[in-house]
């Protein structure tokens, strides 16, 4: 059986899997949070990632995002434009 070493720790390959989505990470890209659970890329952007005062939903991007940041909230461009013709 193989064991991958990952950010300190020992892991069966079929085990290496995203908390989230449960996908195998071996041999793709992956991160780890301060407690130390591991993410594939896609999930770790949608929780870790600032939600939009306006419409609640995570600022993620496929390769970057622009965001606004305001009074301390964070937008999205679109939903930023739309606050403003609020106003």
């Amino acid at each position: 059986m193989c064991v991958l070493q990952a950010h300190g720790k020992s892991y069966h390959s079929c085990c290496f899997r995203c908390v989230i989505c449960k996908q195998g990470l071996e041999g793709q890209p992956f991160t780890v949070d301060s407690d130390s659970r591991v993410y594939c890329v896609s999930d770790y952007h949608k929780i870790r990632a600032p939600c939009c005062a306006v419409c609640r939903t995570p600022n993620t991007g496929s390769t970057e995002s622009i965001r606004v940041v305001s009074s301390n909230r964070n937008y999205h461009v679109e939903c930023y434009s739309g606050e403003v013709n609020l106003v």
